[in-house]
C-alpha cells in the first residue's frame, strides 16, 4: 500500500485566475461589497474550483471546513466505488437562506432547491470533477460561453492548460450575487457551493445519489475528548461563533435523550451517496 502523502496548496495556487484582491475588485459595485465578503467569496470559489485547476488532484475530493473533525470512522465510497454528498436535516432554518436559492437559480437557470426539507450546508461535501467540470460548462454556457478575453493570465482559447470556463465562471458566481435587498440576515447569507453542487446533482444526476444518516453537532468549544466518549456523533465542527452558547451544549450533551437543543444547534444529517 503507498505511504500517505499531503501537499500544502497556498491561495497562489488559484492565482491565475483569481485571488482575494481580484474578487475585491470584482464586487466593488455589488451592494454586498461594503460587508467585507471578499474573503468569504474566495473560499466558496476555492472548494468549488481546486480540484479542477490543481494539476494531480483525485477524480474524487473531499472538501472539509476548517473546523470540522470527524468523531469516527465515515466512508464516502461504497464498495462499487460510489461517491458521496452529505446534507442536514432542517431541524432549524439557521442554515436556510432564500438567497442562496436566489443565486444558484441565477447561476444556472432551471436548477432549483430541490429538496425542501434539507440544507446543503454541512460544511463538508465530497466533490467529483468530472461533476464539477459539467457544472462549471453549463452555468458558463447558460450565460453566453467564455468571455472573449480571459483576462487573469493564459489565452482565450484555452491555451497553455488556461480553460476559460473557469476564468466566466468565478465572475458569473459574483454576478448572480446581486439580490437586492439587502436585509440585516441576508447580508452575509448571499450564495453557498455547497448548496449550489448539492441541488445541481439532485436534479442533473438524480439516479446516481442515496441518503444515509449521519449525527453532527456544532459547537462552540473544544470538546473533542467528550464528543467522542459520548459515541454519538459521527462528525462535529466547531465554531468560533458558538463560543457563547457553551451552556446549551454541554446541557445537550449530558442530557442525549433531549436530542438536539431548542436553539437548533445540534443537526441531525444524511448523506447523499453517489452510485
Amino acid at each position: 500500500m503507498p505511504e500517505a502523502t499531503a501537499r500544502w496548496l497556498g491561495e497562489d495556487a488559484l492565482a491565475r485566475y483569481f485571488d482575494v484582491p481580484a474578487i475585491a475588485r470584482f464586487v466593488k459595485g455589488v451592494r454586498l461589497y461594503k460587508y467585507g465578503r471578499a474573503g468569504y467569496v474566495f473560499q466558496q470559489l476555492a472548494k468549488l474550483l481546486t480540484p479542477l485547476v490543481v494539476a494531480g488532484m483525485a477524480d474524487n475530493v473531499l472538501i472539509l471546513d476548517s473546523d470540522v473533525v470527524f468523531l469516527k470512522d465515515v466512508h464516502f465510497l461504497d464498495e462499487d466505488a460510489a461517491t458521496g454528498l452529505t446534507v442536514a436535516l432542517q431541524d432549524t432554518d439557521d442554515h436556510f437562506h432564500e438567497n442562496y436559492f436566489s443565486h444558484l437559480h441565477r447561476l444556472l437557470p432551471g436548477v432549483h432547491r430541490a429538496l425542501s426539507t434539507h440544507s446543503g450546508v454541512v460544511h463538508h461535501m465530497l466533490f467529483q470533477r468530472s461533476k464539477l467540470k459539467e457544472l462549471v460548462a453549463e452555468a458558463v454556457a447558460a450565460h453566453g460561453g467564455p468571455s472573449s478575453a480571459a483576462g487573469d493570465g493564459g489565452d482565450a482559447d484555452g491555451g497553455d492548460g488556461f480553460d476559460p470556463n473557469i476564468a466566466r465562471f468565478w465572475r458569473l458566481w459574483i454576478e448572480a450575487m446581486q439580490l437586492p435587498p439587502v436585509t440585516e440576515r441576508n447580508k452575509f447569507s448571499r450564495c453557498s457551493e455547497y448548496e449550489v453542487y448539492l441541488n445541481w446533482m439532485l436534479m442533473r444526476h438524480p439516479g446516481e445519489i442515496r441518503l444515509r444518516n449521519l449525527v453532527s453537532i456544532n459547537t462552540g468549544r473544544n470538546r473533542i475528548k467528550k464528543l467522542k466518549a459520548s459515541g454519538r456523533y459521527d462528525w462535529a465542527a466547531f465554531h468560533s461563533y458558538l463560543v457563547k452558547q457553551e451552556e446549551q451544549q454541554e446541557e445537550q450533551l449530558d442530557n442525549p435523550e433531549q436530542g438536539c437543543s431548542a436553539s437548533g444547534e445540534c443537526l441531525i444529517e444524511g448523506t447523499l451517496d453517489f452510485i
